[in-house]
């Protein structure tokens, strides 16, 4: 089973698929994190100019270098803003994101699959999932949310500064050639800005057993 739960950042999508994907027995697959992985390579490099050569062939040849044991364990600095700035970089090289959407596919399609959440997951890495979902939330909210992450963890960016990284982020990802950011057609929308975590997990799971138990009797009439 394959489930794909996709949106902008911050929506809540990662934690999301992580309590779906216990829920439901089945591994959960962050593709930022392959992104992150990417962008963090050539940040310890010291290659953050997306507008030279180096740039590109620096990120395929990390992209390629990914492997399941650094999934399993990410750096430390994986979740800064650096590292999400440089993500984002790399997400827009083709050669980039064919690699790790090869990664991914490789991934969740061994049994018993799995929760995937991204920002292309339904619509191009897996057009054909059994369930889609776009998560989402204000602006305004997403920030809140991050800033007060990245309080947690001492660091001292401010709102404002949160709040204009979060838009930045949001418009090359809706505006990149290579798989931009958009809700799959038929992905189901829940937008988190006023939902506890428990009232969006009821959400997902009342949609994924309605279609469940359709399918089921379905198969029992024919």
């Amino acid at each position: 089973m394959i489930i794909a739960i996709d949106g902008p950042e911050a929506s809540g999508k990662g934690t999301v698929a992580k309590l779906i994907a216990k829920k439901y027995k089945l591994r959960h697959l962050d593709s930022g994190l392959l992104y992150r992985l990417t962008g963090v390579n050539l940040l310890d490099q010291g290659i953050t100019d997306d507008t030279t050569d180096t740039f590109v062939t620096a990120a395929i040849s990390a992209a390629n270098q990914i492997t399941a044991e650094d999934l399993d364990n990410p750096p430390n600095n994986i979740r800064s803003m650096g590292v999400g700035i440089n993500a984002s970089k790399v997400a827009v090289i083709p050669d980039v994101r064919d690699i790790l959407t090869a990664i991914q596919q490789n991934i969740a399609t061994k049994k018993p699959g799995a929760v995937i959440d991204g920002r292309d997951i339904g619509t191009v890495v897996f057009p054909n999932a059994d369930f889609k979902f776009w998560i989402t939330a204000s602006l305004e909210h997403r920030a809140k949310r991050r800033f007060l992450d990245y309080q947690a963890s001492g660091r001292k960016d401010t709102l404002e500064e949160v709040t204009q990284a979060i838009k930045d982020r949001d418009y090359r990802d809706r505006n990149r050639a290579a798989s931009p950011m958009k809700k799959a057609d038929d992905a189901h929308l829940i937008d988190t800005s006023k939902m506890s975590i428990d009232a969006v997990i009821e959400a997902l799971s009342t949609y994924i057993n309605a279609k469940l138990a359709n399918r089921v009797g379905k198969g029992q009439s024919q």
